[in-house]
Order: C-alpha cells, then sequence, then structure tokens
C-alpha cells in the first residue's frame, strides 16, 4: 500500500488523520496489526487508568459472612433469653395469683362483668335478668366467676410483652391496648354463650370449653404480633422477618 501526501489523500476523499510523523504513522493514531491488511484501526487512549475503590460484593455474588452479633447462633442465643424470660414471668404471676388468692378477690370484677354482659344479651333477650354474678335466661343460670375474667390469659399477654425488650412506655402501651381488647372480646364471648345457652344448649360446653379458648389464643397471637409491629426494637431481635 502506498502513502500518498496529505493532500492527496484529501482529493481522493479520504479522512485526514493529522501530519504524518516520519516513520509514516499519523501523530495522533496507531498503526495496529491486521491479518488483512495494515490499517488504522483506532486511537490510542492517552487517558491515565485509574484504580476503582471497591464499595461491595458485585452484582449476583453473595453476601460476606456475618458481623459479630448478627449470626444464627446469636439470634438463637437471644431466643432462648427472651424464652427464659417468659416462663419467668409465668411462673411469677402464677405465683403472685395463689399467694394472694386471687381467685377471691374478683368479686367485683365478677359483678362489673356481669352488668356490662346483661347489658348486651336483653338486645336478644329481653327477659334476661341478673342475680348478682349470675346471669338467668330462659331456665338456664350462667354464673361469671374469675375464670371468666380473661385474668390468666391477660397474664400470658402480660408475660410476653415484659419477656421482650422494649421501652417501658411501650409496654405501658402494649398492655393497655391488651387489656382493652381481651376485655371487649371477652364480653361478646358471654353475650354469645348466653344467647346460645338459650337457643342451641348442646353447642354450649363445646363452644365454651374449647372454640372460644382456641380462639383466644390465637387472638393473644395477634396481639404479641401487632405490638411487636410498633416498637422501636422490632421482631429482628429474634432473628424473625419483619
Amino acid at each position: 500500500m502506498r502513502r500518498a501526501p496529505l493532500a492527496a489523500a484529501k482529493r481522493n476523499g479520504e479522512r485526514a488523520v493529522g501530519p504524518l510523523r516520519p516513520g509514516g504513522a499519523p501523530a495522533n493514531a496507531a498503526q495496529l496489526h491486521d491479518p488483512q491488511g495494515c490499517g488504522i484501526k483506532g486511537r490510542v487512549s492517552r487517558r491515565p487508568s485509574h484504580s476503582r475503590k471497591a464499595i461491595g460484593p458485585a452484582r449476583g455474588q453473595p453476601p460476606g459472612p456475618p458481623s459479630s452479633g448478627t449470626g444464627p447462633g446469636h439470634s438463637r442465643h437471644r431466643f432462648w433469653l427472651f424464652a427464659a424470660r417468659f416462663v419467668a414471668a409465668l411462673l411469677f404471676f402464677s405465683v403472685l395469683a395463689t399467694l394472694f388468692s386471687i381467685q377471691n378477690r374478683l368479686g367485683w370484677v365478677e359483678r362489673a362483668l356481669a352488668q356490662c354482659v346483661a347489658v348486651g344479651a336483653r338486645v336478644f333477650h329481653p327477659g334476661l335478668r341478673r342475680e348478682g354474678n349470675v346471669l338467668v335466661a330462659g331456665g338456664y343460670g350462667i354464673e361469671i366467676n374469675h375464670e371468666c375474667t380473661a385474668i390468666f390469659v391477660l397474664m400470658i399477654y402480660a408475660a410476653f410483652v415484659w419477656a421482650y425488650p422494649a421501652r417501658p412506655w411501650e409496654r405501658v402501651r402494649g398492655l393497655l391496648l391488651g387489656a382493652a381488647v381481651l376485655t371487649a372480646v371477652n364480653i361478646a364471648r358471654l353475650i354469645a354463650l348466653v344467647v346460645i345457652i338459650e337457643r342451641w344448649p348442646p353447642a354450649f360446653d363445646y363452644l365454651h370449653e374449647y372454640f372460644f379458648q382456641v380462639l383466644f389464643l390465637g387472638l393473644v397471637t395477634a396481639l404479641a404480633n401487632r405490638w411487636l409491629g410498633s416498637l422501636s426494637v422490632r421482631r429482628e431481635f429474634l432473628g424473625l422477618p419483619s
């Protein structure tokens, strides 16, 4: 291939790439080797290469090992610590209830609860009457005793709130919310039992002993989960998904 002067290259329609060096190569281009022939394939970058700082794992690569205090072993440790505190709280409440005979000190709560149930049940049974803590409807009597006050279910919920790490005001808020919801649901449960014992007596025992017990357990679980979602220290303490 014959080298032509710069002016001749312009006349032949070729693009001028700049003045030629004595060796025949342009001053601002590189003559690259081509098996098919010789030709200018591109410019040589004179920009210096800069090293880039790694800021994290590349996409698609697994993350590095967890830092100290965040591994599965640490989560299990925190879970067992929480479980121990929860069981200890349950034992404390049980011993307290036994020492102070709490079942014999809830007479005023039983009467107040019976009054609330009577007001609501008279919507379905106008002839219902209350005698102390006993509700009489259609020849059947329902005694509102300490087990009907939901005090033991509230103890379970209170033990959970106490065992989980939270600020004092968050615990108070959780206890007030739980007590209000459990009391409202308990009143609705007793109203339903008054109606059931009058209209479907065979279903009373099953609903009272099994169905509503399971319902309360599910309610306590839902309340605990709702309370956890409102905490500043969230479910990650136990390694649970948020």
